[in-house]
């Protein structure tokens, strides 16, 4: 018997890496063999459907202030004893909206012309008569007018309201609304209300892994669409700019929780073999949105409606996450004990995919025996939340997974924000914007596939050294090209990540692990802003080198992970843990087997 496995292992040994790699039996995993039974059909294509529209609804909210909180320019309305004289205040829109107003552009720079001053201690607009007149002789801006050529209404521009709540009092009563007027000493609100989405993505990541993981993914889904939706409604209907920030802050913080649950059980109840066709499927929203929304402002140029429109998506996800149309994923239902439930939602999904026919008939013992030995293999450590929590560091495997990908995804938001905040600065906002949909789709429909054809670490690897490349090198008569192929490369870069992050970490810690992943990913958005905010004289050269520098700490790190095409997903962090040691078992020995033989030889 010894003789023959030497035997083999010499015929191995002459063949190809990949042929080595068949010396070490393939995994299976009886929840794996249950979904792949199951097949692809229209229960399946639910989840990938949710998969599709939430993303789309998270975009919207990441990038509608590129429409709806822009820099627009002004004129400033002077109190009495100003000669009732509208002058356009410094700044880069004089000229455009000098035309618009149909004012000479002489009247400008005439230095006879009332001259507007911002003070940089207290942010505050000033007006006063000549050049030199005194500080404290100077009369303070208090309302403005606004270049409306290219946006109606927006945060910035808000105009004052009046309301009648006649119909609560029995009394004629009027409230006033005051304009939001985000210029001047109030222009830094203007930033706090993209930043305030971020901030809440970046609190709500951890809760969704949390709530996901103890409550459930489609139940997370659900109330979360739910909470989105009201809030929506709010935010779009509310004149107060205190109850807009609050809205947006807690959109943010829903949008995670909703965003990892999604993504958490479309790849749970998703086949094997279609893994990466789901990865095409969550990152296309972000290229069909980007010009979506693009059009929608164009169209509406009130940012009111623009948040409305926009959140259709939203709505339509709201309605088919509900508990009547969508079963809950059966891997969680499986790792809680709730046996019956899953086999009940696998039963549903065979008649609805048509494979009934091909379902294990020992389908409850399956189950049942799965749930039991995942209790076996959490013998040593409790279901409970810090548990979970400690089992992301608990040992190298975990520390390495956990770590790597969370510098991975911290890179990844850093560089994939960096192009899309720079809309506004841009002719046409809504062209620029569009053409970035349409950038997405190469990454989409060409880097993902690629993943499930050479493996998820090659190619996040190979685009992450271009996207590194295309940085170092960017001369500015190449500027255009580079910065495409850099933002499409990026693109795949961010796919493979979010790939590995799902299929790497075990169903009793995927949404808790992804939700980390999704935690540096917010925090990753909010640097490109925070440079421009700390640095605003910092030379482009050296913004796109350290830019540069991250894409290629990602292709480094991307190849300190294990590779997960074709492998099935692990139910506890117990089997990971035992696979990966296996395996590096299996290669160590390989390694000396080799040695051996050419010392030999």
């Amino acid at each position: 018997m010894s003789q023959k496995t030497d035997s083999d292992v010499e015929t191995v040994d002459c063949n190809s890496a990949t042929a080595k790699q068949k010396m070490l039996p393939p995994e299976h995993l009886p929840l794996d063999d249950v979904i792949t039974s199951i097949g692809f059909g229209m229960w399946t294509l639910q989840y990938f459907t949710l998969a599709t529209l939430i993303p789309m609804s998270m975009l919207v909210n990441l990038l509608v202030a590129e429409f709806t909180a822009v820099e627009v320019g002004f004129t400033c309305n002077v109190s009495s004893g100003s000669n009732g004289r509208d002058v356009i205040t410094p700044g880069k829109n004089i000229s455009k909206f000098a035309n618009n107003m149909q004012t000479p552009a002489a009247t400008i720079t005439n230095v006879d012309a009332p001259l507007y001053h911002h003070s940089p201690l207290t942010g505050e607009c000033y007006k006063s008569a000549v050049n030199n007149t005194p500080v404290h002789e100077r009369q303070l801006c208090t309302s403005f007018l606004y270049d409306n050529e290219t946006f109606l209404s927006t945060i910035t521009t808000e105009v004052r309201r009046s309301f009648n709540i006649s119909f609560i009092t029995n009394h004629a009563l009027l409230i006033d609304i005051a304009q939001f007027d985000l210029v001047c000493s109030r222009e830094w609100q203007r930033s706090l209300f993209q930043m305030l989405f971020t901030l809440g993505c970046l609190f709500g990541a951890p809760v969704g892994g949390i709530f996901a993981d103890k409550y459930g993914r489609q139940r997370a889904m659900w109330y979360g669409c739910l909470t989105m939706v009201a809030l929506t409604a709010l935010l779009a209907a509310v004149p107060l700019l205190p109850v807009v920030f609050l809205c947006r802050f807690l959109l943010g913080f829903f949008t995670d929780i909703v965003f990892i649950a999604s993504i958490t059980i479309g790849l749970e109840v998703c086949p094997n073999k279609y893994r990466h066709a789901f990865g095409t499927v969550e990152s296309l929203p972000y290229a069909l949105m980007l010009p979506l929304l693009a059009g929608i402002a164009y169209l509406c140029r009130d940012w009111r409606p623009v948040q409305l429109w926009a959140s259709v998506p939203l709505f339509a996800a709201t309605l088919l996450a509900s508990p009547l149309l969508l079963d809950e994923s059966p891997r969680w239902l499986v790792l809680q004990g709730q046996v019956e439930e899953a086999e009940k939602a696998i039963l549903r999904a065979a008649k609805l995919n048509r494979s009934s026919s091909t379902l294990l008939v020992d389908l409850r013992n399956v189950l049942l025996k799965t749930h039991k030995d995942q209790l076996l293999s959490q013998e040593e450590n409790s279901s409970s939340l810090f548990s979970h929590l400690v089992s992301l560091m608990s040992t190298a495997e975990m520390r390495r997974l956990t770590l790597v990908l969370a510098v991975l995804w911290f890179f990844e938001g850093t560089l994939y924000i960096s192009l899309p905040l720079n809309a506004s600065t841009h002719k046409s906002p809504f062209l620029y914007m569009a053409l970035l949909g349409l950038l997405e789709m190469p990454g989409t429909l060409v880097v993902t596939p690629l993943g499930g054809r050479y493996g998820r670490k090659r190619v996040g690897c190979a685009c992450a050294v271009t996207t590194a490349a295309m940085m170092l090198v960017m001369a500015e008569w190449l500027l255009v090209v580079l910065a495409v192929v850099a933002y499409i490369t990026l693109v795949g870069v961010s796919q493979m990540t979010l790939l590995l992050t799902a299929e790497l970490f075990p169903t009793n810690v995927r949404s808790l692990g992804s939700s980390v992943g999704f935690f540096m990913n917010n925090l990753g958005y909010c640097v490109p802003p925070l440079i421009e905010i700390l640095l605003p004289e910092l030379q482009q050269e050296l913004t796109l080198l350290i830019y540069g520098i991250m894409a290629f700490s990602s292709a480094c790190l991307l190849l300190l992970l294990p590779e997960t095409n074709k492998r099935p997903l692990f139910e506890t962090v117990s089997e990971l843990v035992k696979s990966q040691r296996r395996r590096r078992a299996h290669r160590l020995s390989t390694n000396l087997e080799d040695q051996s033989k050419n010392m030999n030889s």
